[in-house]
């Protein structure tokens, strides 16, 4: 029997070519780059290079003719960096650090308020326990409020009610249903109707309306301003009716930051007692302007993922909502003296400072950090926030809680940081992970500069040329090639499987990359 080697190409080995190509639209594109970092683990990692997204673009999408002027447009668009790592001419990009994200701080555009308003809070053991002051480290800090005694871990440190309680927008529906409490948005399965008549904890007035028990319902002190018709009165300035138009408009666009500002703007109104109380506590808090806030960052429905609000993504742009929202305003309260620009600075205040969906003033003193000294807690019911020692705390230490989740990694950290607070985190955490990635993408790169080689940042003592590593290298090169062998003609054996079912066996054979060599028997 004599044996014939062929060396063929593998029919999974031919690159896909469309016959005919689309263009894609900016829009297209930046859905399919959201749908790619979404799913993509390494980019979630931090890694999202241009480079690593333009050939996921093409693997997709392979019938798109990519234009690369608007390629780089839509990465400026959504702020996407450039390569972390050199590239195959050798340069050097900056991995993460002063260059990261290439977003834009607005942190210099935040207004914060006389830190001497703190004393003139009614804040009970907030006072007691805390103080105000400059924060002399890291002056873009502004104010922070500080522990005026030693905390153990778990110790209570003050409790703050919210400036006013608003209503879960996500729950109106159920609301309107009276399936949910009127206030507080507890579900009312689990509370008979003899309970509710027995308590009166029904409105005479409306249908559906309902409250989970009095405190809510003594609370809910601007209700029947806002939802009945015949409450309205020009010296309160509310047009009810207008306001359910406002109300609406809020629910239909998940716009949380305008629903909220309406809340707190008529409940200022409505309670004459403690109307200069809400408004001074609304006040106290740091605002930007919303417009100057979305500027900043270019925010589009990539960054929207990663906005800590409770919005959707809508296909209206954001400033048709504030436009359409602050006409609906505008109707509810026909005598306010509110114009659309301080309309905005209420709706970046929101998003500045909100907690749980609710602003609470006290709170909102508390600085970032990714290695936080406390933890917060708020009751869904009753909307009362306490804050806890998360570990021991000495007295004249600045209180530090977290503005987002601390497992992420540093660059989501700082990307989160950046669209929703206007700053990057520069704490201890942040530096020593920066510092380590460095150091990481340095050797890695130093020992691998092959550009068909994908880098990896590996823990392990053997990417840095161990006896292992080298053990490894010699073994490799102890091996002896097939393809030699062949060209020199010499004798070798080659293992065929024994016919043991007695049927034609197949050609046995030896793969390499995209090309396949076969022993066949000559006739």
């Amino acid at each position: 029997m004599t044996l014939k080697f062929k060396t063929l190409s593998l029919n999974d080995s031919d690159v896909y070519v469309p016959n005919t190509f689309i263009i894609p639209s900016e829009t297209e594109m930046i859905d399919e780059i959201k749908r790619i970092w979404d799913d993509d683990n390494k980019l979630s990692k931090g890694n999202s290079t241009q480079n690593l997204i333009m050939k996921e673009l093409n693997r997709r999408q392979p019938e798109w003719k990519i234009d690369i002027f608007t390629f780089h447009h839509v990465m400026v668009i959504l702020n996407i960096r450039a390569d972390s790592i050199k590239n195959n001419n050798g340069d050097n990009t900056d991995p993460i650090g002063e260059q990261d994200l290439l977003l834009k701080s607005y942190n210099d555009l935040i207004v914060k308020p006389d830190k001497n308003m703190y004393d003139s809070l009614n804040s009970n053991d907030a006072k007691d326990n805390c103080f105000v002051t400059d924060c002399k480290d890291v002056l873009s800090k502004g104010r922070g409020l500080f522990a005026k005694k030693n905390f153990k871990k778990d110790e209570l440190i003050f409790k703050e009610e919210p400036i006013v309680i608003v209503p879960p927008i996500e729950r109106l529906n159920l609301i309107e249903a009276g399936k949910a409490c009127a206030l507080c948005g507890r579900l009312m399965n689990e509370i008979s109707e003899q309970f509710i008549i027995k308590n009166g904890l029904d409105c005479e007035s409306c249908i559906n309306t309902v409250w989970c028990s009095k405190q809510c319902l003594k609370r809910d002190f601007t209700h029947k301003y806002l939802k009945h018709p015949f409450k309205s009165s020009t010296k309160l300035k509310v047009n009810s009716k207008k306001w359910k138009n406002f109300e609406k408009c809020c629910k239909e666009s998940v716009f949380i930051e305008g629903y909220i500002i309406g809340h707190i703007y008529a409940a200022s109104m409505i309670d004459h007692k403690n109307e200069f109380d809400i408004k001074k506590k609304f006040d106290y808090l740091a605002y930007i302007s919303q417009k100057d806030r979305y500027q900043g960052n270019n925010l589009t429905n990539f960054e929207k993922s990663l906005e800590d609000t409770n919005d959707s993504i809508s296909d209206e742009h954001p400033s048709e909502i504030w436009e359409k929202s602050f006409n609906y305003f505008k109707e509810a309260f026909p005598e306010s003296d509110i114009d659309y620009e301080e309309y905005l600075n209420y709706i970046g205040r929101y998003n500045l400072n909100h907690k749980s969906a609710q602003l609470y003033s006290i709170y909102s003193l508390v600085n970032h950090n990714c290695e936080p000294n406390v933890r917060v807690e708020v009751d869904y019911h009753t909307k009362e926030l306490k804050l806890y020692a998360r570990k021991s705390i000495s007295k004249n230490s600045e209180l530090l809680t977290t503005y987002i989740n601390p497992l992420h990694d540093v660059e989501l950290r700082r990307k989160i940081l950046l669209i929703n607070y206007g700053f990057a985190c520069n704490c201890e955490r942040c530096e020593n992970e920066i510092d380590r990635i460095k150091s990481e993408i340095k050797e890695t790169t130093d020992i691998t500069t092959s550009p068909h080689v994908r880098l990896t940042v590996s823990h392990s003592d053997n990417i840095y040329g161990t006896t292992s590593q080298r053990r490894k290298s010699s073994m490799r090169a102890a091996r002896p090639d097939f393809t030699e062998l062949l060209k020199n003609g010499k004798e070798f054996d080659l293992e065929i499987p024994e016919n043991i079912s007695g049927k034609k066996s197949r050609s046995a054979s030896v793969r390499f990359d995209n090309h396949v060599t076969l022993a066949v028997e000559e006739a």
